[in-house]
C-alpha cells in the first residue's frame, strides 16, 4: 500500500472507532477533528448540543508478565496506558474539578459511571464493513480481530498557548502549580500503585539501560561520572523526603504547549488552565516547576534572550506565584537540578535502547550521549 493510501486507511480506522466510542455518551450529532495521531490518538469533538470535549483513544499497552509491572520501565512507558492507570489518572483529575476552581479537563463518565471505555473494531456496524472490504485489497489495517482501543471523554478547557509567556503569565502558572499541589497533598489515590513513579527510579533503577547497555557504549570513566550523578540526585531527593508536603501526585508535563491562558469564551483573562494529564503520577512537586523552566530555557535562548534572564526574572515570576499559595520546600533551588539530571539520564536511557534495537538505530543519538555526560558534569557536578 502507498504511503497516502496507508495514512488515509489509519485515519479512516481511528475515525470510525472514534465515532463508536462517542456514541457511548450519546453524542451522535458531534463532528469530530482530529489533534494528534500515533499511539495516543485525539479529536476534537464539538456538539451544537452539548459544547465541546476532546476524545482520547489510546492502543492497548504491551502485555507484560505480573512481576514486570513493578519494574520502572512499565510504570512509566507502556504502563502508562494500561486502564488501571488511566483510571486512577482520571480520578485524580475528577477530584479536581469537583474540589477546586483550577482550569482543568474534567472527564466525562459513561452511563455506566466508568472513565474509560473499549471499543473494538468488530463493533462496528454493518455500514462500516465496506472500509474492512476496501483496505482488505491494500493491506489489513480493519481486521475483526484488530487490537481494541481505549478511550476516555474530557471536557474541553478554553484557553490559548503563549510561545513568550510574561512574567506576569510565569506568576500564574506558578500559582496554579502551587494549587495542584495544595489539591494532591490532601488527596488519596484510590489506586496509587496503578499510578506512575517518577522519583529516583525511573532513570537510575537496576533494570535502566544505563546499566545494562551503558557499559558497552561509555568508558569506564564516564560511567563513573553517570554513577556520581546518580549518588547525587539520590542525595538530593532524599533531602526533600516523600511525605505528601512534597511528594504526591503531580502533572509532569507543565510545559507551553499544555498550558492554556484566558482567551476568547475562556475564564476571566487573568486565568491560567493546563490541558494533557496523560504523563501525570506521583512525584515531587519541585519536579513540575522545573519542566516548566527547562520548556523555558531552549525556546529563549533561541530568541536572543541572555541566560541570566531565563535563570533570573523567570525563576523569579514562577517562584513567587507559587509562594503565593503555598510555601516552597527549604533549599529548592539548590535541589532543582536534580530534575534536569533526572530528565537528562531518563533521555541517555531512551538513546541506549534505540542503540540496543535494530541494526538501523545502532549510530542514533551517538552525539547526545557523549554530549550528556560533559552537560551533568558541567551542569550538576559542577
Amino acid at each position: 500500500m502507498g504511503k497516502g493510501l496507508e495514512e488515509k486507511a489509519c485515519f479512516g480506522r481511528a475515525a470510525a472507532m472514534a465515532e463508536l466510542a462517542l456514541g457511548r455518551y450519546g453524542l451522535r450529532d458531534a463532528r469530530l477533528r482530529p489533534l494528534s495521531h500515533g499511539f495516543r490518538q485525539v479529536f476534537l469533538v464539538e456538539s451544537p448540543s452539548r459544547g465541546r470535549f476532546a476524545l482520547k483513544t489510546y492502543g492497548a499497552p504491551p502485555k507484560v508478565g505480573e512481576g514486570e509491572h513493578s519494574d520502572p520501565r512499565h510504570r512509566t512507558g507502556p504502563g502508562l496506558r494500561s486502564p488501571e492507570t488511566l483510571r486512577a489518572q482520571l480520578l485524580w483529575l475528577s477530584a479536581l474539578r469537583r474540589e477546586t476552581d483550577l482550569a482543568v479537563p474534567e472527564p466525562v463518565p459513561l452511563p455506566d459511571g466508568s472513565l474509560v471505555g473499549e471499543v473494538s473494531f468488530a463493533d462496528l456496524p454493518p455500514l462500516r464493513a465496506l472500509l474492512r472490504r476496501v483496505s482488505a485489497r491494500h493491506g489489513e489495517l480493519y481486521r475483526p480481530d484488530h487490537p481494541p482501543r481505549r478511550f476516555a471523554l474530557l471536557r474541553w478547557v478554553p484557553g490559548e498557548t503563549r510561545e513568550d509567556p510574561t512574567a506576569a503569565d510565569l506568576s500564574r502558572v506558578g500559582r496554579l502549580a502551587a494549587g495542584l499541589h495544595d489539591h494532591a497533598e490532601r488527596y488519596g489515590p484510590p489506586d496509587a500503585s496503578a499510578l506512575p513513579r517518577w522519583d529516583w527510579s525511573w532513570p537510575f533503577g537496576s533494570s535502566a539501560p544505563l546499566w545494562q547497555e551503558g557499559e558497552a557504549f561509555y568508558s569506564a570513566e564516564e560511567m563513573a561520572v553517570l554513577c556520581e550523578v546518580g549518588r547525587r540526585v539520590r542525595e538530593d531527593l532524599e533531602g526533600l523526603g516523600q511525605g505528601s508536603g512534597a511528594f504526591g501526585p503531580i502533572h509532569r508535563d507543565l510545559t507551553l504547549k499544555n498550558l492554556l491562558f484566558g482567551g476568547p469564551g475562556a475564564a476571566p483573562k487573568e486565568a491560567v488552565g493546563v490541558t494533557d494529564f496523560d504523563q501525570c503520577g506521583l512525584g515531587y512537586y519541585l519536579f513540575d516547576l522545573s519542566v516548566v523552566l527547562r520548556a523555558l530555557r531552549p525556546r529563549w535562548r533561541r530568541a536572543g534572550r541572555p541566560p541570566e534572564l531565563v535563570e533570573g526574572r523567570v525563576r523569579e515570576a514562577l517562584f513567587a506565584g507559587y509562594d503565593s499559595v503555598r510555601g516552597l520546600p527549604p533549599g529548592h533551588e539548590r535541589r532543582l537540578g536534580a530534575f534536569d539530571a533526572l530528565q537528562r539520564v531518563a533521555a541517555i536511557n531512551r538513546a541506549l535502547e534505540l542503540r540496543a534495537g535494530p541494526k538501523g538505530h545502532r549510530t542514533r543519538g551517538e552525539g547526545f550521549l557523549r554530549d550528556s555526560v560533559t552537560w551533568l558534569k558541567r551542569n550538576y557536578l559542577r
